[in-house]
């Protein structure tokens, strides 16, 4: 009877086969799936350093440096504009660009940005910081580096003080660290050192960078469909579609030029992306604010010029291109962030391949003998050897005869995709750019969208007198692309109907002028499909049949101003508080109104003028409801004789009170306590006699400023724009 211990130990050496044929087994299939993963995707070329010469290492480290300043610059700029409109009154253009969120989620975009910013900024400290512990410029630190290849063979190059092996952090580990510092450098090492995700030795190295270009050229593409549809400088439009075909077609282009080369060819490449994404998503943006950021005052969070935003030309251009350069949703979001962290992997890969080339002496044996790094021997001459990088191109890759490294089948078929995808977005592009075009005259800016068959005017103005009509063409506002129009302006109509314009779903601004309006009827616009309606302006116009209809029922509650000037509207409709929601602005100047309308100071307006009415008295003040609060009461150029004693309640308040040119020589003493800001009584019997008693220290007798006047219609304007 055997011993037990040999019964056991016969047990374990049976065990010990099956595993060990199991693992056998195991490791078969591995390998297989390895081959064919390697097949499909692997790219067996090793790659090594580029070395570059002193002077050209020394410009390519300042264009990198420069490029993530510049990055970190503009980013900066973006996460402060974002924190600059989260200011209810800068939030009021947002509304113009953004009718239905506003500046929601602005607080997080400003840190998106900020933190992507951080990253260049930091990335360039690093650098400075390696390059002045070297004493020269670097890319990469640390203690351990390749000095050269002799014969092939490379040669390792250590400081006095030996380094314990680092292990490459894997995710799993990383999600282990708890100590803030250490969790950076692990991340850091696990997403961008030489063997990390994005790092230039990982083995799969060009399939995720063909992922990041697929993620890349997929965000270009979108936002070059939008500057189609949202940019009415036509040159613009075209530099972004120049841009992302030549991103598509750099991929094989670099890869045929130089495939001999795998670091040459990843250098170029790399560094050919971040050239296209830094144009793309930082200069085509600055060149888009920068016109309208001389124009705006930042200071007053107002237009240098109040009258620009009357302008439909100019502001047809800034709400179209506030749209294209701020965030609008989730996904534009994801597709503004994508070319910004593709430059900053791009940057990085880049330095870690460059590598700088000195001519140093080698003379006698080179020995290298720590014991857990082995032992090398070997007898060299003077060669070329590198400071920086790990090791210089290989032998294949320095020969011009070495037949060309294989190229994964996943690779090459990406390559065809991105070029096929490349000439799909030019044939698309100039089929727009010679199929857009509008038979009308008036059309004074346009856009391009892609896949359009209408004329995609973003601003008309439709002349009855041009077209030797007494209404507009109703054919004429059906050739125009339904997304595309923002603004229209009917002039010169003496017998004007209003069409319908409830497809054109983007029209923001409706202008009428030196026209008779007979026909207004509630078809015109939409609450549900003009929601983007913002401004209505009517200037030097008659109505025979009284206030509008289509102005008397439910309008879009987007509108932020109703605004009439030289008409001959005499009185408002009682019932306007069912029909009109709160607004910034509701002018009807120089009309014939004899009698405040009451139902306005029912509408929660924050800006009200009836300047150049027929108004004596104002006694609806004293029937101001309870806690009402209006920004600014203008009744400038009327015949007013004086001011009701009080006002409805002790808690009703006013910011401004214009009443300059009216026939007051009093003000009552709720001026002095239920007005916060300044009375303006310019060419007033109140300040002409004011040497014979004090004037309240509110009082203002000189002219107001123009720059002040921001709810004054620019009548001015008007006439030039719409001149005969």
């Amino acid at each position: 009877m055997p011993a037990p211990w040999s019964i056991i130990r016969l047990a374990s050496v049976e065990s010990s086969d099956k595993l060990q044929e199991k693992d056998s087994t195991s490791k078969t299939g591995r390998h297989r799936s390895s081959r064919l993963l390697d097949y499909l995707f692997g790219d067996p070329t090793p790659v090594t350093a580029l070395e570059l010469p002193p002077l050209a290492f020394r410009l390519a480290w300042m264009l990198v440096v420069s490029a993530h300043v510049l990055c970190a610059a503009f980013l900066a700029g973006c996460a402060a504009a974002y924190w600059y409109f989260m200011d209810p009154l800068t939030g009021f253009y947002v509304q113009l660009w953004s009718p239905k969120s506003g500046n929601v989620g602005y607080e997080v975009y400003s840190w998106t940005f900020g933190t992507v910013g951080a990253l260049h900024g930091l990335r360039v400290l690093q650098l400075l910081r390696r390059s002045f512990r070297a004493q020269h410029l670097v890319f990469r630190g640390g203690s351990c580096r390749s000095t050269g290849s002799i014969d092939g063979t490379v040669i390792e190059s250590f400081s006095s003080k030996p380094r314990k092996l680092v292990r490459q952090p894997t995710l799993t580990n990383l999600m282990k660290v708890t100590q803030p510092r250490i969790l950076v450098v692990r991340f850091w090492r696990a997403f961008f050192s030489r063997r990390g995700l994005f790092g230039v030795e990982n083995e799969h190295f060009l399939t995720v960078f063909i992922i990041r270009e697929t993620l890349e050229v997929g965000a270009q593409t979108y936002q070059a469909y939008r500057s189609s549809q949202l940019l009415p400088r036509v040159w613009l439009n075209s530099i972004m579609v120049a841009l992302l075909v030549a991103n598509c077609w750099s991929t094989m282009a670099v890869g045929r030029f130089f495939g001999r080369k795998p670091t040459l060819e990843r250098v170029v490449a790399l560094s050919a992306d971040a050239v296209i994404c830094i144009l793309m998503s930082v200069l085509v943006p600055v060149l888009i604010v920068h016109r309208h950021y001389g124009a705006f005052n930042r200071a007053g969070r107002m237009f240098k010029d109040p009258s620009d935003v009357y302008d439909p030309v100019l502001i047809t251009s800034f709400v179209l291109e506030s749209q294209l350069v701020f965030v609008s949703s989730t996904m534009d979001l994801g597709a503004k962030l994508t070319p910004h962290i593709a430059t900053f992997l791009a940057l990085v890969t880049v330095g870690a391949l460059v590598g700088r080339k000195e001519e140093i002496p080698v003379s006698s044996t080179v020995a290298v003998a720590p014991s857990r790094w082995g032992e090398l021997s070997l007898l060299a001459s003077r060669r070329n050897i590198t400071s920086d990088n790990p090791a210089p191109e290989s032998s294949s890759d320095q020969h011009p005869g070495t037949p060309k490294r294989r190229r994964a089948w996943m690779h090459v078929i990406a390559e065809v995709l991105f070029c096929l995808w490349g000439a799909i977005v030019l044939e698309v592009h100039c089929h727009t750019a010679v199929h857009s075009h509008f038979s009308g005259s008036g059309c004074r800016a346009s856009t391009r969208p892609w896949l359009v068959h209408h004329a995609a005017c973003s601003s008309i103005v439709i002349s009855c007198q041009t077209e030797s009509t007494t209404s507009p063409d109703v054919t004429l506002l059906e050739q125009l692309d339904a997304q595309a129009l923002a603004t229209v302006a009917f002039a010169h109509c003496p017998k004007l109907r209003m069409p319908d314009l409830r497809r054109f779903s983007n029209l923001l601004v409706l202008q009428i002028y030196n026209s008779t309006v007979v026909e207004w009827e509630l078809t015109t616009v939409s609450t549900s499909t003009n929601s983007r309606l913002v401004l209505i302006s009517v200037a030097r116009s008659r109505f025979p049949s009284g206030f509008p209809r289509g102005l008397t029922d439910s309008i879009p509650t987007s509108l932020l101003s109703i605004q009439f000037c030289v008409t001959d509207v005499a009185a408002l409709p009682r019932s306007l508080t069912a029909w009109w929601h709160p607004m910034a602005a509701v002018s009807f100047d120089y009309s014939e109104m004899v009698e405040f309308p009451a139902s306005l100071l029912s509408l929660q307006v924050y800006a009200i003028s009836l300047n150049g009415n027929q108004l004596e008295t104002v006694p609806q003040l004293a029937a101001m409801p309870p806690g009402q609060m209006i920004g600014e009461l203008a009744m400038r150029d009327n015949p007013l004789r004086e001011l009701p004693p009080a006002l409805g309640y002790s808690t009703n308040m006013f910011i401004y009170l214009d009443l300059q040119g009216t026939n007051l020589t009093a003000l009552p003493s709720w001026t002095q306590t239920q007005v916060l800001g300044v009375v303006y009584m310019y060419n007033t019997p109140y300040c002409n006699n004011a040497t014979s008693k004090p004037q309240q220290a509110n009082v203002q007798c000189t002219p107001r400023s123009t720059l002040d006047n921001a709810m004054d219609f620019p009548l001015e304007l008007f006439d030039r724009m719409y001149a005969f």
